[in-house]
């Protein structure tokens, strides 16, 4: 019953935040996005400097594809890198494009 009534009080928190939840998240996974999350059009990037990146916020992004990454101080670092093209923003990923979350110890490492 404890389970059931936090995930309904996280799911709730998100709501409150405009964030989307997933329809089968498990309780680490709405405290992940409650954490990192934050309200807004997430980001679109795309890698732009191959060389160097892994030693860089950079390394988290896949070479040559587009990436869509949730509004957070993950994906602001990623644009203040200098690393990757900015293509925009949108509220969920497009079709086609990869999503890639905050990492699990995002702010722990960088």
């Amino acid at each position: 019953m404890t389970t059931k009534s936090s995930k309904a009080s996280l799911a709730r928190q998100l709501k409150d935040r405009n964030i989307t939840v997933p329809r089968d998240a498990s309780i680490k996974q709405l405290q992940h996005r409650l954490t990192h999350w934050e309200e807004g059009y997430g980001y679109l990037f795309r890698l732009a400097i191959k060389r160097g990146r892994q030693h860089s916020i950079a390394k988290h992004l896949p070479i040559d594809k587009i990436c869509w990454i949730p509004n957070s101080a993950f994906a602001r670092a990623i644009f203040n890198s200098r690393y990757a093209y900015f293509l925009g923003r949108s509220p969920e990923a497009p079709n086609g494009v990869l999503t890639l979350d905050v990492p699990e110890d995002y702010g722990e490492e960088e």
